[in-house]
């Protein structure tokens, strides 16, 4: 589920010294079990980590590009700047390394960004995207088969799907206790 995904993306993240996290997401109805899954894991690994997240933190207001951009702005608003952005797509994570380079902001010397989906561009992005991989056709395969079950009146079990894998690229830098990049 996105929430393992989320967990795993946010505890990369930390593993690379980052302590200053802004996550960047969206609070649609639309997706809400997405959104709800998706925090839930970033909290729940930034908890396990005694990780607090100040209120400019926690972006919840990504609905389109403009959006995005606003909530990008609003999260390095603020005493300090995040070392890192969590974004809850690789679509949001596209256009936030595209937002931050007009700024001025390289990534991952600056800020680093990581994200879920692991859409075949990501690999083609400068810097190429770090993401946490979901595989679609195995979550397809066994959603088919428990439909097949319920057709057939047969018991069905939950499903449980661990194929979520941090795909490390290029987006993603290492940090010291300072918050400085480490040169690799």
């Amino acid at each position: 589920d996105y929430r393992t995904a989320a967990f795993r993306a946010a505890t990369y993240l930390i593993n690379m010294g980052h302590r200053d996290i802004a996550y960047i997401g969206n609070h649609s109805e639309t997706l809400q079990d997405f959104n709800l899954l998706t925090f839930s894991g970033f909290q729940k690994a930034t908890s396990q980590n005694n990780i607090s997240l100040g209120t400019n933190r926690i972006q919840l207001e990504a609905h389109d590009e403009d959006s995005l951009q606003e909530c990008i702005n609003k999260a390095l608003n603020g005493p300090s700047r995040p070392t890192a952005l969590f974004c809850t797509t690789d679509y949001y994570a596209i256009l936030a390394i595209r937002y931050l380079h007009s700024q001025g902001i390289n990534v991952p010397d600056d800020i680093s960004i990581i994200s879920i989906d692991n859409l075949p561009i990501s690999k083609f992005m400068t810097p190429s995207l770090t993401t946490v991989r979901i595989d679609r056709e195995k979550i397809g395969t066994r959603g088919f088969e428990l439909i097949q079950k319920l057709i057939n009146q047969e018991e069905c079990e939950s499903i449980v799907i661990d194929s979520y894998d941090v795909i490390v690229r290029e987006s993603v830098a290492r940090i010291d206790s300072g918050g400085n990049t480490v040169a690799s």
